[in-house]
Protein backbone atom coordinates (compact mmCIF):
# COMPACT_ATOMS: atom_id res chain seq x y z
CA UNK A 1 0.00 0.00 0.00
CA UNK A 2 1.28 3.41 -1.06
CA UNK A 3 1.38 6.07 1.55
CA UNK A 4 -0.84 7.69 -1.02
CA UNK A 5 -3.24 4.93 -0.07
CA UNK A 6 -3.35 5.69 3.35
CA UNK A 7 -4.47 8.84 2.84
CA UNK A 8 -6.84 8.67 0.49
CA UNK A 9 -10.59 6.90 0.55
CA UNK A 10 -9.90 3.66 -1.18
CA UNK A 11 -13.71 2.98 -2.91
CA UNK A 12 -13.58 3.39 -6.43
CA UNK A 13 -16.53 4.96 -7.07
CA UNK A 14 -15.21 8.21 -4.82
CA UNK A 15 -12.93 11.12 -6.88
CA UNK A 16 -9.98 9.56 -7.36
CA UNK A 17 -7.74 13.21 -7.36
CA UNK A 18 -5.72 13.82 -5.11
CA UNK A 19 -4.38 17.10 -3.24
CA UNK A 20 -0.58 17.53 -2.27
CA UNK A 21 0.39 20.22 0.19
CA UNK A 22 3.79 21.16 -1.12
CA UNK A 23 6.19 22.97 1.51
CA UNK A 24 9.27 25.28 0.63
CA UNK A 25 8.03 27.30 -2.75
CA UNK A 26 9.81 30.58 -3.15
CA UNK A 27 7.87 33.68 -2.44
CA UNK A 28 8.73 34.61 -6.13
CA UNK A 29 7.32 31.90 -7.61
CA UNK A 30 3.76 31.62 -9.39
CA UNK A 31 1.29 28.83 -10.09
CA UNK A 32 2.11 28.99 -14.08
CA UNK A 33 6.03 28.47 -12.39
CA UNK A 34 5.16 25.73 -10.41
CA UNK A 35 3.02 23.98 -12.83
CA UNK A 36 5.19 22.53 -14.85
CA UNK A 37 7.19 20.40 -12.15
CA UNK A 38 4.23 18.15 -11.24
CA UNK A 39 2.38 18.20 -14.78
CA UNK A 40 5.06 16.14 -16.11
CA UNK A 41 4.25 13.23 -13.82
CA UNK A 42 0.24 13.52 -15.02
CA UNK A 43 -2.81 15.36 -15.61
CA UNK A 44 -3.35 18.17 -12.74
CA UNK A 45 -6.65 19.69 -11.68
CA UNK A 46 -5.17 22.57 -9.94
CA UNK A 47 -2.16 24.28 -8.54
CA UNK A 48 -2.96 26.90 -6.10
CA UNK A 49 0.05 28.90 -4.60
CA UNK A 50 -1.15 29.96 -0.43
CA UNK A 51 -1.65 33.32 0.19
CA UNK A 52 -2.69 35.21 3.46
CA UNK A 53 -6.44 36.07 3.39
CA UNK A 54 -5.67 39.82 4.52
CA UNK A 55 -2.41 40.76 2.56
CA UNK A 56 -2.38 38.32 0.03
CA UNK A 57 1.05 37.92 0.70
CA UNK A 58 2.47 34.58 -0.62
CA UNK A 59 3.20 31.87 2.35
CA UNK A 60 6.19 29.88 0.49
CA UNK A 61 3.68 26.72 0.19
CA UNK A 62 1.07 25.62 -2.17
CA UNK A 63 -1.77 22.92 -3.15
CA UNK A 64 -1.41 20.53 -6.29
CA UNK A 65 -4.34 18.43 -7.16
CA UNK A 66 -3.93 15.41 -9.39
CA UNK A 67 -6.08 13.80 -11.24
CA UNK A 68 -4.77 10.60 -10.64
CA UNK A 69 -3.48 8.44 -7.28
CA UNK A 70 -0.60 7.24 -8.69
CA UNK A 71 1.07 9.96 -10.63
CA UNK A 72 0.48 12.22 -7.19
CA UNK A 73 2.32 9.14 -5.84
CA UNK A 74 4.91 8.99 -7.99
CA UNK A 75 5.59 12.84 -8.02
CA UNK A 76 5.39 13.15 -3.93
CA UNK A 77 8.05 9.90 -3.87
CA UNK A 78 10.80 11.48 -6.82
CA UNK A 79 10.29 15.41 -5.28
CA UNK A 80 9.74 15.11 -1.55
CA UNK A 81 13.21 16.11 0.30
CA UNK A 82 14.88 16.17 -3.29
CA UNK A 83 14.07 18.54 -5.68
CA UNK A 84 15.05 22.46 -4.49
CA UNK A 85 13.20 24.35 -6.70
CA UNK A 86 15.07 27.78 -7.86
CA UNK A 87 15.48 30.51 -5.69
CA UNK A 88 14.45 27.84 -2.49
CA UNK A 89 16.93 27.21 0.54
CA UNK A 90 15.60 23.52 0.82
CA UNK A 91 13.56 21.01 -0.85
CA UNK A 92 10.38 20.64 -1.23
CA UNK A 93 8.47 18.94 1.26
CA UNK A 94 5.25 17.35 -0.86
CA UNK A 95 3.12 15.35 1.83
CA UNK A 96 -0.57 13.82 0.78
CA UNK A 97 -3.77 16.27 2.18
CA UNK A 98 -6.15 14.01 4.23
CA UNK A 99 -9.41 13.60 2.52
CA UNK A 100 -10.91 10.75 4.47
CA UNK A 101 -13.79 11.78 6.42
CA UNK A 102 -12.52 9.87 9.78
CA UNK A 103 -9.48 12.63 9.67
CA UNK A 104 -12.51 15.59 9.13
CA UNK A 105 -11.81 16.71 12.79
CA UNK A 106 -8.61 16.07 13.76
CA UNK A 107 -6.24 18.97 14.42
CA UNK A 108 -2.46 18.24 13.66
CA UNK A 109 -0.07 20.89 13.63
CA UNK A 110 3.28 20.49 11.78
CA UNK A 111 6.56 22.30 13.52
CA UNK A 112 9.44 22.74 11.28
CA UNK A 113 12.82 24.05 11.77
CA UNK A 114 12.95 23.21 15.40
CA UNK A 115 16.59 22.39 17.39
CA UNK A 116 18.15 19.61 16.68
CA UNK A 117 18.36 19.20 20.69
CA UNK A 118 14.42 19.43 21.46
CA UNK A 119 12.55 16.53 22.86
CA UNK A 120 8.95 15.55 22.36
CA UNK A 121 8.74 16.56 26.46
CA UNK A 122 9.54 19.73 25.96
CA UNK A 123 7.63 20.94 23.00
CA UNK A 124 4.41 18.87 24.39
CA UNK A 125 5.06 21.45 27.64
CA UNK A 126 5.43 24.40 24.76
CA UNK A 127 1.96 23.67 22.85
CA UNK A 128 -0.01 22.41 26.39
CA UNK A 129 -0.64 26.03 27.54
CA UNK A 130 -2.71 26.75 24.73
CA UNK A 131 -4.99 23.18 24.94
CA UNK A 132 -4.52 19.35 25.36
CA UNK A 133 -1.98 17.61 23.43
CA UNK A 134 -2.84 14.16 22.92
CA UNK A 135 0.28 13.09 21.06
CA UNK A 136 3.24 14.63 20.04
CA UNK A 137 6.37 13.52 17.42
CA UNK A 138 9.58 14.52 16.44
CA UNK A 139 10.42 13.19 12.92
CA UNK A 140 14.17 12.71 12.52
CA UNK A 141 15.46 12.34 9.11
CA UNK A 142 18.61 9.94 8.80
CA UNK A 143 21.43 10.85 6.29
CA UNK A 144 23.73 8.75 4.56
CA UNK A 145 26.59 9.96 3.57
CA UNK A 146 29.27 7.68 0.73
Amino acid sequence: MSLIAKYHNSDPMMDMTLKLFVGQVPKNMEEPDLQPYFEKYGSLVSVKICRDRDTKAHKGCAFVTFEDLDNADQAMHEMHDRIALPGAKKEMQIKPVHNDDSKKFEKRLFVGMISKSLTAPELREMFEKFGEVTDCNILFLSSVVL
